[in-house]
């Protein structure tokens, strides 16, 4: 079978749609060559009026929900980046729609939590770090968390490590699926090593979950912050597929990946990053994820947008929201569903526009809103 992260299978960027086998390859193949980074512009796709669905809203004006995970039974897992650290989970949306987010934990000694992502069936990684407002994360302030939802009514907690040389922890992924152990990879899939992104200081790290050793996997130009923003943010959203290690920059609006080692994260020797796709006229780009046809769908936290980009050619388009919009207000995360009558369903986190009020002056509570991306498959 494939090796996928979430529900996303690794797709050859160096194919044309027609020749991918949706679902079933079993890696990455060599790509084309990269894609000017001034190649991109509108997709050639089905035309179709998306529209958000919200799932629930929270009630206090600020709050954040940061990313969110979901699980194999269709339950989402949200991360509270203000005003508490806190981790909810609802149960499958599409089986209950009037069932309401129940709190998991709220982490003491921090603000806010951040990454999330699955170590093993029912164990998730969790960044809990501490804030002095909203996007402010404090010098030496973040950990790494250990939740098991065996008995979700029970859960079990532990702190993996302190990660104190850490700007501003954000984005988690696991390095090696556990859904695609194999004989090969067992060994891989049972170190529980999630790669972590500091985005104001550049990298990856590679943290090992069960002895709590960490070390920088990545620390690339590519990954850094612009020197002299306002908000220095670089390296953002990532992801595993296959053999490498694909990443969001957000101020340079820029998807790159690079292919890696699966024993700890680092780079392959001789390998070079490849630039996917460069967005123009946005000013943010955070977190993604990717369908099964290769279309990566990103979401632009500053101005409210939904971007789908095609990292086969490097085009793309606003596929939803606006600067003006409150429709994915401060959108923060995006997941697709599971299982098969959710698999083009995107699950979106928002903070509100809290950071950057739509018009200047509007914000509303965080929320979870979906969105079915079935009408933007090409025909």
């Amino acid at each position: 079978m494939a090796c996928a992260v979430g529900s996303v299978s690794a797709v050859p960027l160096g194919l044309s749609l027609p020749e991918v086998d949706l679902g079933l390859k079993a890696g990455i193949a060599s790509p084309s060559p990269a894609p000017s980074a001034n190649a991109a512009v509108k997709m050639p796709l089905a035309k179709a009026t998306l529209t958000a669905r919200t799932i629930h809203q929270f009630t206090e004006n600020p709050s954040w929900i940061e990313n969110l995970f979901v699980r194999e039974n269709g339950d989402i897992l949200m991360t509270m980046m203000w005003p508490k650290a806190s981790l909810y989970l609802l149960k499958n949306p599409e089986a209950d729609p009037a069932a309401k987010p129940t709190l998991i934990h709220t982490f003491d000694n921090a603000q806010g939590l951040l990454g999330i992502t699955e170590t093993a069936p029912d164990t998730f990684a969790v960044i809990s770090s501490q804030f002095s407002g909203l996007a402010a994360v404090v010098a030496g302030g973040s950990a790494i968390w250990e939740v098991q939802l065996q008995d979700v009514a029970n859960p079990k907690i532990r702190k993996v490590t302190d990660l104190p040389e850490a700007g501003f922890p954000n984005g988690m992924v696991k390095l090696q699926p556990w859904a695609c152990r194999s004989e090969k990879a067992k060994a891989a899939a049972e170190s529980k090593i999630v790669l972590v992104s500091d985005s104001f200081n550049g990298l990856v790290y590679s943290v090992d979950t069960a002895s709590g050793k960490y070390e920088v996997a990545v620390k690339v130009p590519e990954m850094d912050p612009v020197k002299g923003a306002a908000l220095p943010f670089g390296v953002n959203g990532i992801k595993v597929m296959g053999d490498y290690l694909y990443w969001a920059n957000s101020d340079l609006t820029t998807m790159y990946r690079l292919r890696i080692n699966m024993s700890n994260g680092s780079a392959r020797e001789g390998a070079a990053v490849e630039t996917l796709v460069k967005l123009e006229g946005t000013a943010f780009l955070d977190e993604f994820d990717v369908d099964e046809d290769g279309t990566i769908w990103g979401v632009t936290n500053a101005d409210n947008k939904l971007i789908a980009m095609r990292p086969q050619d490097g085009s793309y388009e606003v596929a939803l929201g606006s600067a003006t919009s409150m429709t994915l207000g401060g959108d923060t995360s995006a997941r697709f569903g599971k299982g098969p009558a959710n698999k083009r369903t995107l699950y979106i986190t928002t903070g509100g526009a809290s950071v950057v009020p739509v018009n200047g002056t509007v914000s509303e509570p965080a929320k979870l809103v979906a969105v079915d991306t079935t009408g933007y498959l090409r025909i």
